[in-house]
């Protein structure tokens, strides 16, 4: 079969990509003009940087959905759908401006990122600096690791959250009449489970999703996703059930851990559709939100940080205490062992395509090296090896 040219897709490929041997060109020009786009899904030896997956996107003019690339530019940060996008048009910008990916990620491996996107904009003269700029010097606080309220956002913050709480209150049928400061009150003595469902209500029917940082984002099964376009699928999904179904019922299916059954019928949708969607959404819907695997746990903890503790002389960040148990941390006997062994799970969730629940499984038969060691290399074999013992039997 004759192979067409990647790039123009007019003249026949007569020449391939070394690195993966997949991609083929007709010309060396094509092979150029195409490498842009082609690194993120070659093999080379070196591999595409997030700021390569972030230029992308920026071309494309769409927020970026590889998972590590959204940690590294703050984009898990920023709390609405609105400053996603004020930050995705700072760094259009800087694309515009000359800026490459190469560049981008020396500054963040530096350190100097946000010195050197204020000296890129500063530079120019005041006439020509954009609206995102603007945002952002207000908002360095996604890229700072400071909180909004640290920066004096916090009228910010409330106001997203009260707006989001008043629209998970008009859905569960409570009075328009009732202030902010009253619903508060009265959520305060619902039971999680209720509270749950209208945080959850308010986040979709505003054009939100649960993020890693919530309860939620495990309970409604947004940690099955493997990327932002599988969680904005989901959140479609949930917008269709939630056009059909009303509060109360949203509730008891949530309680009952029945709420893939709901989707079924309300979404009139067959099960091998949803899993063609999202093939391990069933099994946690079918446990939340009474119980999940401590995979998810795992999972949740690799992407987001967690509240820290001081361990001996250093401070690093502690997961729940299934995963400490079951992955191996408890075993951690100093910050370079804890911090190691979180940086295999790390490589195992965003660079593999190994899935979780066959993680867990080998968690449980005392296999948990066996399984990590097939898909990361691991260079100390025997101090890992000690580390990934937990109580559980070997198969």
């Amino acid at each position: 079969m004759e192979r067409v040219c990647k790039t123009c897709k007019k003249d026949a490929g007569n020449r391939k990509c070394s690195g993966c041997s997949r991609a083929w060109y007709c010309s060396p020009q094509c092979q150029k003009d195409d490498w842009f786009f082609h690194k993120v899904n070659c093999t080379t030896k070196k591999g595409p940087t997030t700021a390569d997956y972030l230029m992308i996107s920026c071309v494309q003019n769409l927020i970026p959905s590889h998972e590590q690339t959204l940690i590294d530019y703050g984009f898990n940060r920023a709390f609405s759908g609105e400053n996603e996008s004020k930050l995705l048009g700072l760094y259009v910008g800087l694309w515009n401006l000359g800026v490459t990916a190469k560049t981008l990620h020396r500054w963040r491996k530096d350190g100097i990122l946000i010195s050197e996107i204020k000296r890129k904009f500063d530079s120019l003269p005041l006439g020509d600096q954009d609206i995102y700029y603007s945002w952002f010097l207000q908002n360095e606080w996604v890229l700072d690791g400071k909180t909004p309220e640290e920066w004096g956002h916090q009228d910010a913050v409330e106001n997203f959250v009260a707006g989001l709480v008043n629209v998970g209150w008009a859905f569960s049928g409570g009075s328009p009449t009732i202030s902010t400061p009253e619903i508060t009150k009265i959520l305060r003595k619902w039971p999680s489970s209720r509270r749950d469902c209208l945080e959850f209500c308010g986040l979709l029917l505003s054009d939100h999703h649960p993020c890693s940082a919530e309860g939620i984002w495990i309970t409604f099964g947004f940690c099955t996703c493997k990327d932002l376009q599988a969680a904005i699928d989901l959140s479609v999904l949930y917008q269709v059930l939630l056009r059909s179904c009303n509060f109360e019922g949203l509730v008891t299916a949530y309680e009952k851990s029945c709420l893939f059954d709901l989707l079924l019928k309300k979404c009139h949708m067959s099960e091998p559709m949803i899993r063609a969607l999202n093939p391990h959404l069933k099994e946690v819907l079918a446990l939340s939100p009474a119980e999940n695997r401590s995979v998810w746990y795992l999972k949740q903890f690799i992407i987001y940080t967690q509240e820290p503790v001081v361990h001996e002389s250093d401070t690093y960040l502690r997961p729940c205490e299934s995963v400490m148990v079951d992955y191996g941390f408890i075993n951690c006997k100093s910050d370079d062992e804890f911090k190691g062994l979180k940086a295999i799970y790390k490589t195992l969730l965003e660079k593999t395509d190994a899935e979780l629940p066959d993680l867990h499984q080998a968690c449980f038969e005392g296999n948990l090296y066996e399984f990590v060691s097939k898909w990361v290399k691991i260079t100390e074999k025997k101090k890992y090896k000690s580390l990934m013992m937990n109580p559980y039997p070997s198969a």
